[in-house]
Order: structure tokens, then C-alpha cells, then sequence
């Protein structure tokens, strides 16, 4: 899987990371996701993730995700847009956030 980083929008993703309910680190989209969602879609997205806005996972991944805060364990999102499932995955182990389609994990 071949990541890339926003370069082009530091300021908007700056602006998200410093109102975050959590540590995203560094945010990673791959180009499948970069080629197929708009970035408007994306930051609206990642914006969502970082307020603990879990998407439309099943109510077990959102306790998880809520519970993982504490413990600083990995987190998932799942959003859909452009008739596409998007995940977003924030690991602080790594110091990483990846946004990617479900069949790219």
C-alpha cells in the first residue's frame, strides 16, 4: 500500500489537529481515496474523526473507540461518501491516521 501526505492543505489539517479531541499525528490518504473523494468529503471527514464523530460503525466499535482514548489504543471511523465506504484509522503507537477504502487495508 503506497501512503501519501496532505502537503498542499498543512494549514486546514493544522487547524483540525489543534481543536482534536485526540492525537492524530501525521494523516496519511492513500491515492485511491485522494483520486475518488473530493477534499472538501476528506477534511469533512477528518474533521468529524478527530470530534470522536465515529461514522457508522456498529455501537461496539464506538464504545471501543470512546474506551481507547483512555488507553491510547487504535480508533476507526467509518464514513461513507461519494457512495464509497471510507475508513479512517488513527494508531498512536505509530503517530499515524490513515484514511483508505476498507479493500486497501
Amino acid at each position: 500500500m503506497v501512503l501519501i501526505m496532505i502537503v498542499n492543505a498543512n494549514e486546514i489539517i493544522e487547524i483540525i489537529k489543534c481543536n482534536s479531541k485526540f492525537e492524530l499525528g501525521k494523516i496519511v490518504i492513500t491515492p485511491r481515496v485522494l483520486e475518488t473523494i473530493s477534499f472538501v468529503e476528506l477534511i469533512n471527514c477528518i474533521k468529524r474523526h478527530s470530534q470522536c464523530d465515529w461514522g457508522i460503525v456498529c455501537k461496539e466499535t464506538a464504545e471501543i473507540n470512546n474506551a481507547a482514548l483512555y488507553t491510547f489504543d487504535d480508533v476507526l471511523s467509518v464514513y461513507t461518501s461519494s457512495g464509497k465506504e471510507i475508513w479512517i484509522i488513527t494508531e498512536p503507537a505509530s503517530g499515524y491516521t490513515t484514511v483508505l477504502f476498507p479493500e486497501e487495508y
